[in-house]
C-alpha cells in the first residue's frame, strides 16, 4: 500500500508540475499577446499619427481616374496630374516631365482636369529635352531664313510680279517657230494664254494674266479696248520695280513708274529689252489711250487670228518697249522727232531740194504721209524735214510712246533685230525692229 501511495503521490506531484508548467506557458503566451497587442497598438498609433499607413491604405482603394486630388498618394494609380487622378502611364509614356528620367521632357501629353472624364486623355512620350530645343531652334532658324530670304524675295518680287514684255525666246518657244507667231496669236484668248504660260515659267502662273491688246469685236460683238482688260494696278516687273500705280500712270508716253525701267520695259525675266537689239516694236492695236486704234480688222491682224502679210501693211499699231527717237545708231529706225531735233531719214530725204513751206510726201518708213517742209527744231544748220501733222508722229503716234508709236509693217511672222530704216518693203510684224512681242499684265499685283 505504501508503495501504491508513493506512486500515486508521485503522479499527483507530476500532474501538478505539468499544470504549473501549462499555466506558466499560458501566462507567457498572454504576455506575448499583450506585447504584440501593445506593439500593434503602438504601430497603429504611429501609422495613425503619421498618416502614412492610413494614406497608403486609403490610396489603394481611394480616388479613381478623373477624381480631384492634391497629391499622388490620394489616387489609386498614384498619379495626380493637374489636380486630377490619371491612370498610370505605360513604360516610355508620361503625363508630365516628372514621369521621365534623365532630364527628358514629356512631349505630346493630353491630360484632363479635376472632375472631368479622362476618356480622351493621351499620354505623351519622354524625349530628350535638348532635341525639342534643337528642333524648335532649327524650325525657328529655318523659318527665319525662309522669311528673310525666300519668303522675302517672293513677297518683294514674285508676289508683286504683274507686268512684262514677252521675250523673243518665249515667243519662239511657244509658237514652235524661229519667226514667232506673227499676228496670229490665237485671238485674245490665245494671247492671254501666251501671257499666262510665260508668267508660269518664272513662278507667276498663280495669277490671272491678260494681253494688252485691243480688238474690233469681243464676245458680245463690241470693240475691246486693251486698257479695260488689265485690272486697275499697281503693276510691277519681275524684280519688284514699279511700272505704274494705276491706269492714269500708264497712259503717258512712258509709264510713270521706276525710272530704271520705264525707258526700257523688261521681259518676263526682268531683263530690259534694248540690250538684245532693235526689238522695241510691240503689238497693241491701240491708240495712246489704250483703246482700239482702228475698226479695220486688218488693224488688229483680224483680231489677232491672222499672220497673213498682204493687205495688212502699215495698219497694225504698235508701241515701243523702249523709245527710239531716230534712225541713227544701233537700234534706230522710224518714229518722230526727238528732243534733240533728230528725225527719221525718210523725212529729211523728202525735203531734199525743196524750200521751207513746200509740199512734201514721205513714202518710206513705218509712217507714210503728206505734209509741208519745215525747219527741224533745234537744228543749227536750218535743216528741213517733211514732218507729219502735229510734228511728233503723224496723228495718234509718237516714237517714244509705249502703246502707240507707229504702225508695224504687217501681220506676217518674222523678226528683225537690226536697224534697217523702218522695215521698208516688208510685211512682217518685226520688220520695223522687233518680233511681234506683246505686253502682259496681271489682273492683281
Amino acid at each position: 500500500m505504501r508503495e501504491v501511495d508513493s506512486v500515486l503521490a508521485q503522479l499527483v506531484l507530476l500532474m501538478m508540475t505539468f499544470a504549473l508548467v501549462a499555466m506558466g506557458c499560458e501566462g507567457s503566451s498572454s504576455g506575448g499577446s499583450g506585447d504584440e497587442t501593445g506593439e500593434t497598438e503602438i504601430g497603429g498609433s504611429d501609422e495613425t499619427g503619421s498618416g502614412e499607413g492610413t494614406g497608403e491604405e486609403t490610396g489603394a482603394s481611394g480616388a479613381e481616374d478623373g477624381d480631384c486630388c492634391s497629391e499622388d498618394a490620394e489616387c489609386a494609380s498614384n498619379f495626380c496630374v493637374g489636380g486630377a487622378c490619371h491612370a498610370a502611364p505605360i513604360a516610355g509614356t508620361c503625363w508630365e516631365d516628372s514621369n521621365c528620367f534623365g532630364g527628358d521632357a514629356c512631349v505630346g501629353a493630353s491630360t484632363c482636369s479635376c472632375d472631368t472624364p479622362c476618356a480622351e486623355t493621351v499620354p505623351g512620350t519622354c524625349s530628350p529635352s535638348d532635341t525639342g530645343e534643337e528642333t524648335a531652334e532649327e524650325t525657328s532658324d529655318e523659318a527665319g531664313e525662309e522669311t528673310g530670304e525666300e519668303a522675302g524675295e517672293e513677297t518683294g518680287e514674285e508676289d508683286l510680279f504683274s507686268f512684262f514684255v514677252t521675250s523673243l525666246e518665249g515667243m519662239q518657244t511657244l509658237s514652235g517657230s524661229l519667226d514667232g507667231f506673227g499676228g496670229d496669236l490665237g485671238g485674245l484668248d490665245g494671247a492671254d494664254t501666251i501671257c499666262q504660260q510665260l508668267a508660269a515659267t518664272v513662278d507667276g502662273g498663280n495669277k490671272t494674266w491678260r494681253a494688252f491688246l485691243s480688238a474690233t469685236e469681243g464676245a458680245d460683238g463690241s470693240p475691246v479696248h486693251a486698257i479695260d482688260r488689265i485690272g486697275d494696278g499697281p503693276w510691277y516687273d519681275r524684280n519688284g520695280r514699279l511700272v505704274a500705280e494705276n491706269k492714269e500712270g500708264l497712259l503717258n508716253e512712258r509709264p510713270d513708274g521706276d525710272p530704271q525701267i520705264n525707258e526700257d520695259l523688261p521681259n518676263e525675266l526682268g531683263q530690259g529689252q534694248k540690250q538684245f537689239g532693235d526689238n522695241h516694236d510691240t503689238l497693241t492695236g491701240s491708240n495712246m489711250q489704250g483703246m482700239l486704234n482702228s475698226t479695220d480688222p486688218a488693224g488688229t491682224c483680224n483680231d489677232w487670228t491672222s499672220a497673213i502679210g498682204p493687205g495688212t501693211e502699215k495698219k497694225v499699231m504698235g508701241g515701243h518697249s523702249w523709245p527710239r527717237e531716230d534712225n541713227g545708231g544701233p537700234g534706230g529706225g522710224g518714229g518722230g522727232p526727238g528732243s534733240n531735233g533728230n528725225v527719221p531719214p525718210p523725212w529729211t530725204e523728202a525735203c531734199q531740194g525743196l524750200s521751207e513751206g513746200d509740199a512734201c510726201s514721205v513714202t518710206k518708213g513705218p509712217k507714210k504721209f503728206e505734209s509741208t517742209c519745215t525747219e527741224v527744231e533745234g537744228s543749227s544748220s536750218g535743216a528741213l524735214a517733211c514732218q507729219p501733222p502735229g510734228g511728233t508722229g503723224g496723228g495718234d503716234a509718237d516714237a517714244v510712246h509705249w502703246i502707240s508709236a507707229h504702225t508695224v509693217p504687217g501681220c506676217a511672222a518674222g523678226i528683225q533685230l537690226e536697224q534697217v530704216g523702218g522695215g521698208q518693203d516688208t510685211d512682217v510684224v518685226g520688220g520695223g525692229g522687233g518680233y511681234g512681242g506683246i505686253y502682259c499684265f496681271a489682273l492683281t499685283p
